[in-house]
């Protein structure tokens, strides 16, 4: 996946699954499944509905590249919290729906992980 699409998807899923998976088990756990299932539910859509959600994920990743000059994967990781925290947040309805899309997604690939922890509440 070497495409800025494909790189802001992987980030921000490696993003919410670091905030919904936990403490980590290991220092830089792998969310590679995560991604996979992500990139591959939206391969699933319909291509109205996949295409808006493409366009808002690159949105989302440039929205702050006038400001601090990077893409949302080539932050670091407190910089991608803040600004995942901040879309979380928005005031407009399309921000907080697109957070609320990908969120849902992860954990649901977190918690059909073989030997996932189901009795933990979820945030």
């Amino acid at each position: 996946m070497p495409g800025y699409l494909e790189n802001t998807i992987s980030a921000l899923c490696y993003e919410l699954a670091g905030l919904h998976d936990g403490p980590p088990r290991e220092p830089c756990p792998a969310y590679n499944d995560v991604v996979a299932f992500v990139a591959e539910q939206i391969d699933r859509m319909p291509e109205f509905l996949a295409l808006a959600i493409r366009i808002a994920t690159m949105g989302f990743g440039a929205s702050r590249a006038l400001t601090e000059f990077s893409f949302f994967h080539q932050r670091e990781a407190g910089r991608r919290r803040a600004q995942v925290d901040a879309w979380k947040r928005s005031r407009l309805g399309p921000c907080q729906d697109l957070m609320r899309f990908y969120s849902s997604l992860v954990v649901l690939a977190l918690y059909s992980r073989p030997g996932a922890d189901r009795s933990r509440e979820v945030a």
